[in-house]
């Protein structure tokens, strides 16, 4: 567990937050899903993809905290609803370019952004993006593609994004 966590939490921390987890519950959220895989480890069906599994936690330990902060917002006001998440605006100078790429990933709608983060920077493959994300492998390989244009267009100016699939 301690080779796994050492190799992938900096990877799961960037991918909790680029699905709008906020910043300062990141680390509790990855503290809490390694925990929960290491207390399951021994029931896993497939112990190789013990890192497919606890991305998929953390994932949703992630949407259960935005949903209670939803869930505890006043109703009828959408300002309290993006509270919890992140501003991409918000950062450091940053000379090589990375917060300018970040703030285009957060355009992208979330499916697109959950894959390309998972593809591109986890490094999974797409039968592991899709076991993630309990979606098909050809909405991964949809989705994939549809980040790809959307980013292309964004860095070209025209800003509009194709809507996501409903696989």
């Amino acid at each position: 567990m301690e080779k796994l966590f050492d190799d992938n939490a900096a990877r799961l921390r960037g991918y909790l937050l680029s699905v709008g987890c906020p910043e300062p519950d990141v680390d509790d959220v990855i503290q809490d899903s390694i925990l929960i895989v290491a207390r399951r480890y021994a029931s896993l069906d497939r112990p190789e993809m013990v890192r497919t599994y606890w991305y998929r936690i953390a994932s949703r330990l992630a949407w259960k905290l935005l949903k209670e902060r939803r869930d505890r917002s006043l109703p009828g006001d959408p300002a309290d609803y993006l509270q919890a998440l992140p501003d991409p605006a918000e950062g450091a100078v940053d000379p090589d370019g990375r917060q300018a790429a970040l703030a285009l990933v957060h355009r992208l709608p979330l499916r697109q952004r959950q894959v390309l983060w998972l593809r591109v920077v986890a490094g999974f493959s797409e039968a592991e993006t899709a076991e993630v994300l309990q979606i098909s492998v050809g909405t991964v390989k949809s989705q994939f593609s549809d980040a790809k244009k959307n980013m292309r267009k964004f860095v070209e100016g025209s800003g509009e994004t194709r809507e996501e699939g409903t696989n």
